[in-house]
């Protein structure tokens, strides 16, 4: 299981804490940033967790969820939590 977990979780937590971005986001050019100040470790790693669990199977429900969300928001759930957002640079 955290052989699966692991690797997304880190790539897109120290991407977007480093460039505030990952590859995809530098190809729609937007990027991650911080509601009030500067964008802490904690806030990246927090709105990366549905992301990394979407790579597995039983916790699925985290990563709809937080779509399910952005549906009806249009703000990702963990984003909320970690009081980030993402912008077009």
């Amino acid at each position: 299981m955290f052989h699966r977990i692991l690797p997304a979780l880190i790539y897109f937590t120290l991407m977007e804490f480093k460039l505030r971005q990952t590859l995809g986001k530098m190809i729609f050019k937007i990027k991650v940033v911080q509601d009030t100040k500067k964008l802490e470790f904690w806030q990246v790693f927090l709105r990366n967790i549905p992301k990394s669990l979407f790579f597995v199977n039983y916790t699925i429900w985290i990563f709809l969820i937080d779509i399910l969300y952005y549906s009806f928001t249009k703000k990702r759930l963990f984003d909320k939590i970690a009081k980030t957002d993402v912008e077009k640079i």
